[in-house]
C-alpha cells in the first residue's frame, strides 16, 4: 500500500513539473491600431496560458514600467503621449507557473493632436479682444486661457468649438498672455507658445495726483517701455526707447513727483514746473525720452511766474508759447538744457516733450527761457591775425543766462555778400579761434546770440580786418646737381608756411606737369627719372592753410647726354641728401632731409668696394646735418653710401683733396 501511495505522489509531481515547463513565452507581439494617446498590443496565444501580464514604458530614458493584465491575447494601452516611442513586453501565466517576459517590442504613437499654430489677437479695444488660430484636423474642440503678463495674474480659461474666441472684461492699457490647445478624442495637445497683446486705453491721461510714484521696467536692445501708474495703467508718466545696436539700458526706474506748486531751481533764471521725473537706468546709456505733461501743469506755471514767458494757455499746437518750453536735466551739480519738441496730443488730451538723450540718468523739469529778441552781442574785436587765422573776442551776454553764440564771415575781396558759417561758441565763451582764412584778403566778421533753437538775436555790426600776404611765391629758384637722370630744385625759404609744391615738365614739346611737395623747412627738392639731353621747365609754389601761392616763373635746365664721370646720385623724391663741400680736404657735411624719422647708416668705402668706416645715426623728420671728418683719408676718390629704415638709398662719389 505504501508503495502504491508513493507511486501516485511521484506521478502527480511529474505532471505538475511537465505543466510548468510548458508555460511558454509569448511571441508575435504587435501594436495595432496605434493612435495619439492609445495603442492595442496583440500576441499569439500560448498553450496552457491562464492569463497574461503586459508592461510598457517610454523608450527614452528608458522610463519606468507600467504593468497591466488580461486573459485575452490583446491589451489596450491608454493615456499615452502623442508622437512618442514606447517599449512593450508580454509574460504568460499558467496554472502554477509563469514564463519570462517576451523580447521587447517598440512602437510610436501618432501625433495628429497638435497644438494650434498662428495664434493671433485681433479687434483689440480697451476691454476686449479676439483670439484666432489655424484649425487642427484631429480636434474635437479647443481650450483657451489668458492672464495679465505682469505678476503674472491667474489664468482665465474657456473653450471654443471654432478657431476663434472672444476675450472680455479686460483691463485697459494692460498686457496679456494667451495660449490655446487642441482637445482630441482621448487627450489634449500641449499648450501653444504664449502670444502677448496690450489692450488700448480708452481714456489716456497724464497722471495728475499730487504725490510721488515710481516704476521699474527692464530694457533690452532696442525695446520701448512705457512707464505708467499701476493704479491706472492709462495714466502715463514717461516713455523710454532703448537705442538699438546693443545699447541695453537694463533695469530702469522712472520716479515722478507732482507738487502742489511751482518749484524754484537752484540756478539763476531757472524756474521749474511742479512736475519732475527722475530716471535711473542700469547703464546710464542713450535713448529716446518722451515726458508727459497736463495742461494743468502749464496753467499752474503761467499763474505763478508772471516775470517769465508763458507756456501754452490751452491745448493747441498753434500756440506760439509752446516754443518757450525747455527741459532741464539736473545730475549732481550739472544741468543740461534740451530744446524739446513740445506737441499737443489732441486724441489723448496731453502735452508730450520728445527728445534724444545721451545719458538718461538725472532729474528732469520743464521751465521757460526768454527769447533773444533785442539781445545783441557787443565788443566784437579781432586779434592775432595771420595769413590763415585770427582770434575773435566779444563781451559776454549776461541775460538771459542760458544760450550760445554763432559767428559768420564774409570774404569781401573774392565773394562779397556771401557769408560763411563759422560755427558756434558755448554760453561762457568770450573768444573763438578762426582758421582756414586766405592770405592777403579783406574780411567782415559778425556775431549773434542764441537763446534757443527757435530764437536768436540780430547779427552784430561787421568787424572788418585783412589778412597779411604771408603766402607769397618763393624766390631764388635755381637748379643744381643736374645729371642725365636727375637734378635738384633750390629756392629761398619762406617763413610761417605749411610746405612747398614743385612741378616740372618737358619743355619741348610741352609735356604734362609732374607734381611734388616738400616740407616747410626744405629749401630744395630732388627730382629723378629724367631723360638725358632733354630741356625741362620747373616752378615752385608755397602752401599755406587752405591756400596756395601762385607758382614762380618758369626756369629751364637741360640734362646732359649721359651720366658724368663725377659724382653719381641715387635718391628718391621724398628723401633728399646733399654732400658739401665735394671735393673736400678736412671734413664734409651730409645734409639729409626725410619725410619721417628713423635710422640712417653711412658707409664709406674705396673704389674697390673695401669698407673704410661705418656709422649709424638717428635722423628726425625734416632737415638734419651730419658732419664727417675725412682728414685721415689719403687723397683720392671714395664711395659714400647712405641707407635708411624707410628704404631710402643714396650713393655718391667723394673726392678727397
Amino acid at each position: 500500500m505504501k508503495k502504491i501511495l508513493f507511486f501516485l505522489l511521484t506521478l502527480f509531481a511529474f505532471q505538475q513539473a511537465s505543466q510548468a515547463q510548458s508555460c511558454g513565452v509569448p511571441t508575435g507581439i504587435t501594436a495595432s491600431p496605434v493612435g495619439d494617446f492609445t495603442a492595442t498590443i496583440s500576441w499569439s496565444p500560448v498553450s496552457g496560458a491562464v492569463w497574461y501580464s503586459v508592461r510598457y514604458r517610454l523608450s527614452a530614458g528608458p522610463g519606468s514600467w507600467t504593468t497591466g493584465s488580461t486573459s485575452s491575447t490583446s491589451k489596450a494601452l491608454i493615456g499615452l503621449s502623442p508622437g512618442t516611442q514606447y517599449d512593450v513586453e508580454v509574460q504568460t501565466h499558467c496554472s502554477g507557473s509563469s514564463s519570462a517576459y517576451s523580447a521587447t517590442n517598440t512602437f510610436t504613437t501618432t501625433n495628429t493632436c497638435v497644438f494650434p499654430i498662428n495664434l493671433n489677437i485681433t479687434s483689440i479695444t480697451g476691454n476686449s479682444a479676439t483670439a484666432n488660430w489655424d484649425p487642427v484636423g484631429a480636434a474635437s474642440y479647443y481650450q483657451i486661457r489668458y492672464r495679465e503678463t505682469v505678476g503674472p495674474g491667474a489664468w482665465i480659461s474657456g473653450t471654443s468649438g471654432t478657431t476663434s474666441k472672444g476675450l472680455a472684461s479686460l483691463a485697459q492699457g494692460t498686457q496679456y498672455d494667451v495660449q490655446v490647445r487642441t482637445v482630441c478624442s482621448g487627450g489634449n495637445s500641449p499648450w501653444s507658445i504664449p502670444v502677448q497683446f496690450t489692450t488700448a486705453c480708452n481714456n489716456i491721461q497724464v497722471r495728475n495726483i499730487v504725490s510721488s510714484y515710481s516704476k521699474t521696467l527692464n530694457h533690452a536692445d532696442g525695446t520701448t517701455r512705457v512707464y505708467e501708474d499701476s493704479a491706472n495703467k492709462c495714466a502715463l508718466l514717461a516713455q523710454i526707447v532703448d537705442t538699438p545696436a546693443n545699447n541695453v539700458l537694463g533695469n530702469t526706474t522712472v520716479s515722478s513727483n507732482l507738487n502742489s506748486s511751482v518749484q524754484i531751481g537752484v540756478h539763476p533764471f531757472y524756474t521749474y514746473g511742479r512736475r519732475d521725473f527722475t530716471i535711473t537706468s542700469g547703464s546710464n546709456g542713450s535713448g529716446g525720452l518722451k515726458l508727459y505733461f497736463s495742461q494743468a501743469d502749464f496753467n499752474d506755471y503761467n499763474a505763478n511766474n508772471a516775470t517769465f514767458l508763458d507756456l501754452p494757455a490751452s491745448g493747441n499746437n498753434a500756440d506760439p508759447a509752446k516754443f518757450n518750453m525747455r527741459i532741464a536735466k539736473v545730475s549732481g551739480s550739472s544741468t543740461t538744457i534740451y530744446d524739446s519738441v513740445l506737441t499737443w496730443n489732441s486724441v489723448a488730451g496731453h502735452w508730450e516733450a520728445d527728445m534724444d538723450v545721451n545719458a538718461l540718468d538725472g532729474t528732469y523739469y520743464f521751465y521757460t527761457m526768454s527769447d533773444c529778441i533785442g539781445v545783441n552781442v557787443s565788443g566784437l574785436t579781432v586779434s592775432n591775425i595771420t595769413g590763415s587765422s585770427m582770434t575773435a573776442t566779444w563781451s559776454p551776454v549776461v541775460s538771459p543766462a542760458f544760450g550760445w553764440y554763432s559767428l559768420r564771415i564774409e570774404n569781401v575781396t573774392d565773394n562779397p555778400g556771401v557769408w560763411i558759417d563759422l560755427g558756434t561758441a558755448n554760453n561762457n565763451a568770450t573768444s573763438k579761434n578762426i582758421v582756414g582764412l586766405t592770405p592777403n584778403k579783406n574780411y567782415n566778421l559778425q556775431i549773434r546770440r542764441h537763446c534757443s533753437a527757435q530764437s536768436e538775436g540780430a547779427w552784430s555790426a561787421s568787424q572788418n580786418f585783412s589778412t597779411p600776404n604771408t603766402c607769397y611765391t618763393p624766390t631764388g629758384v635755381n637748379m643744381t646737381n643736374v645729371t642725365a637722370s636727375g637734378a635738384r630744385i633750390n629756392w629761398t625759404s619762406v617763413p610761417g608756411i605749411q610746405g612747398y609744391s614743385t612741378r616740372y615738365r618737358v619743355a619741348s614739346p610741352v609735356g604734362s606737369w609732374v607734381n611734388g611737395t616738400a616740407s616747410s623747412t626744405a629749401t630744395f627738392k630732388n627730382i629723378v627719372g629724367l631723360t638725358p639731353s632733354t630741356t625741362y621747365d620747373v616752378q615752385v609754389a608755397v602752401n599755406c592753410a587752405g591756400y596756395q601761392s601762385p607758382f614762380s616763373s618758369i626756369i629751364q635746365f637741360t640734362t646732359p647726354a649721359s651720366k658724368p664721370s663725377g659724382n653719381e646720385i641715387m635718391v628718391d623724391e621724398e628723401n633728399q641728401v646733399m654732400i658739401y663741400p665735394n671735393p673736400a680736404k678736412e671734413s664734409i657735411n651730409l645734409n639729409i632731409q626725410q619725410s619721417t624719422s628713423g635710422n640712417i647708416q653711412i658707409v664709406l668705402s674705396d673704389l674697390s668696394g673695401k669698407e673704410i668706416s661705418r656709422s649709424q645715426h638717428v635722423v628726425e623728420a625734416g632737415n638734419t646735418v651730419i658732419p664727417m671728418n675725412i682728414s685721415a683719408l689719403s687723397s683720392g676718390v671714395y664711395m659714400i653710401q647712405l641707407s635708411s629704415d624707410n628704404g631710402m638709398k643714396y650713393v655718391s662719389k667723394l673726392t678727397k683733396e
